[in-house]
């Protein structure tokens, strides 16, 4: 994508999995407004969600469609849906690169915000990088057991070398505070990025997503991953190509979690993608879809890090009012 002399020439996606219920459709139909009203490229920018329900349900319903006009629903397969759960819409979001004229992929969670300028890491693309993203808050937690090899060792078993660590996790205090496990192990960290932000070349992310598909099988079948195949298998599968990645600041995937201002000093100054993902004072499927608790929350005297919070939602929605009146 080197031929690209300026960024306004590409066409960006986001791509956000879920589910067609409240809780799922209005944090989509939030993030579209705020794709709107604070993302600084909103006329480079669609939104593209895959839904996926076991019941069928491949409709949006009426309170959410007015508010999901501008948003490329698309529906998986249910019956996939009722085989597999959750990974479908987790896999199709990476598989989108076989479906779109984008230049630009961004995967995110539906707990996200685009709340400032991606112009540095839409740059780092256009210019050859294949994917960049925030390394991830902590290891896996079922990385350092007995039973299943730390990231150094997986590299070897798995690609037939060891897997470079030269990253700290972005929210584990060093030295490591009282945590015996991990003093077990190397407490560095590959290219393991949190997926609530995973910012691709389309034409990387076509080529990645297959040998993506593999490898995360293989972390459940082999390994027995779980939850957290999908991360783990993310810089084994680019070890495996022979990529690198560019690893951004937390601005770019900013955590409401007090860990953040003490071990990223200075981030929350500089906040572009925001992800709400701790639930102290809120509840994520509740909190945009219902406007008592959303006005309860915009209406709560706070002193810590959920102010980001209740800043990001006031710029947003343009005030203190629920955003879906």
């Amino acid at each position: 994508m080197s031929e690209f002399s300026s960024l306004d020439q590409l066409k960006i996606d986001f791509i956000i999995p879920g589910e067609p219920n409240d809780g799922f459709l209005s944090q989509i139909a939030f993030f579209q407004k705020a794709l709107e009203t604070t993302f600084t490229r909103p006329s480079q920018a669609r939104l593209v969600c895959y839904l996926g329900s076991g019941e069928g349900v491949d409709v949006v319903p009426s309170r959410w469609a007015q508010h999901l006009k501008n948003v490329d629903v698309r529906f998986v397969d249910p019956v996939a849906v009722q085989k597999e759960g959750y990974l479908v819409q987790a896999r199709a979001r990476f598989e989108h690169a076989l479906h779109t004229d984008a230049h630009i992929c961004i995967l995110c969670d539906a707990d996200t915000l685009p709340v400032g300028a991606l112009d540095a890491v839409l740059r780092a693309l256009a210019e050859g990088a294949p994917v960049a993203g925030v390394i991830a808050h902590l290891p896996p937690p079922n990385l350092f057991t007995p039973e299943i090899p730390d990231f150094e060792s997986l590299g070897k078993v798995v690609n037939g070398k060891p897997l470079d660590t030269p990253f700290k996790y972005t929210l584990l205090g060093y030295p490591r505070e009282s945590n015996k496990q991990i003093q077990l192990r190397s407490p560095m960290a590959p290219f393991y990025l949190n997926h609530g932000f995973v910012a691709f070349r389309q034409d990387a992310l076509r080529d990645f997503s297959p040998a993506f598909m593999k490898m995360r099988a293989r972390m459940m079948s082999d390994f027995g991953m779980g939850g957290f195949a999908g991360q783990v298998a993310v810089p084994l599968t680019l070890q495996q190509l022979g990529w690198g990645g560019v690893a951004l600041p937390m601005r770019y995937n900013y955590p409401n979690d007090v860990r953040a201002v003490r071990f990223q000093k200075g981030e929350e100054r500089a906040i572009m993608f925001l992800h709400y993902l701790r639930e102290r004072h809120f509840k994520r499927n509740a909190i945009l879809a219902n406007k008592a608790d959303y006005l309860a929350f915009m209406q709560k005297p706070l002193n810590d890090i959920d102010q980001i919070t209740q800043a990001a939602f006031r710029a947003v929605a343009g005030g203190e009012h629920y955003p879906f009146d």
